[in-house]
Formats: structure tokens, C-alpha cells, sequence
């Protein structure tokens, strides 16, 4: 049965903390593996961080989050109306140069690739839209 949770934040670091306590609450309340929530959890906090930190900059914004729970995966979908980043697009650092500069950032993104089972991105009237999927199994 399809479930889905959704919340709207400002788009202030203060504000991830309680877009991970939403996330744990969501999953939790569907009894999700504890693995999938961290994942989960990880990968929606680093672009939330992200489009805080770089796409509105100083500017006031929202995130709008939702998290939507299928039988088999959860799908977790973030807009906002910063500029435009195509995550898909982006190539982190080589993982020789990170290690010879101590790892000093940039290995978020690399990560999401890493741990979720599906990413997409679309740029819609002036929003992105960034889904993440991770499956039960």
C-alpha cells in the first residue's frame, strides 16, 4: 500500500535536523529497515545541505520533501527554487586528488551515487526536482 509523507521547510541549516527526524519518523512508522533509513537519511541530509549552502546561497527559500513508501522501496522526492544543478551531471573529484587534500569536502555526492539504488533529476518551471530511490532487499 502506498503511503506518502511530505514537509516544507526554510531553507536554513537549522532545518535538517528536522528533516532527519521527519525522515526517521516516516520510515519508522512503516517499520523500515534501520540500514535503509540511515542510507536514506545520509543522502536527503547532503542534498538538502547542498541546495542550502549553494543553491539559494544567502537567499530565503523552501525545500519541499516527500517521502513515498511502496511495498517494495521508498522513494524520496526534493524541490526546491534555487538555480539549477543537475546532480547527474556532476563528476566529484578524483578519489586520488581527495586523498592527497586530507578528503576536505566533496565526497557527498559521490556518496548518494553510491547508496542509492536509483537518482534522478529534472529542472521543471524553474524548480529542481531530485528522486531518490532505495529499494527494501
Amino acid at each position: 500500500m502506498r503511503k506518502v509523507f511530505k514537509i516544507e521547510v526554510d531553507s536554513k541549516l537549522d532545518s535538517l535536523a528536522i528533516i532527519r527526524s521527519f525522515i526517521k519518523d516516516s520510515l519508522n512508522y512503516e517499520n523500515f529497515n534501520q540500514d535503509i533509513i540511515y542510507d536514506l537519511e545520509l543522502c536527503i541530509d547532503e542534498i538538502c545541505s547542498n541546495i542550502m549552502k549553494y543553491g539559494y546561497k544567502e537567499k530565503n527559500g523552501k525545500i519541499l520533501l516527500k517521502i513515498i513508501v511502496d511495498n517494495d522501496k521508498v522513494k524520496a522526492v526534493i524541490i526546491d527554487k534555487a538555480g539549477p544543478f543537475n546532480i547527474l551531471k556532476y563528476t566529484p573529484p578524483d578519489r586520488e586528488e581527495l586523498l592527497k587534500s586530507e578528503i576536505k569536502g566533496k565526497i557527498g555526492i559521490r556518496t548518494i551515487k553510491a547508496i542509492c539504488d536509483k537518482l534522478d533529476y529534472k529542472r521543471l518551471k524553474n524548480k529542481n526536482k531530485i528522486e531518490i530511490i532505495k529499494y527494501k532487499n
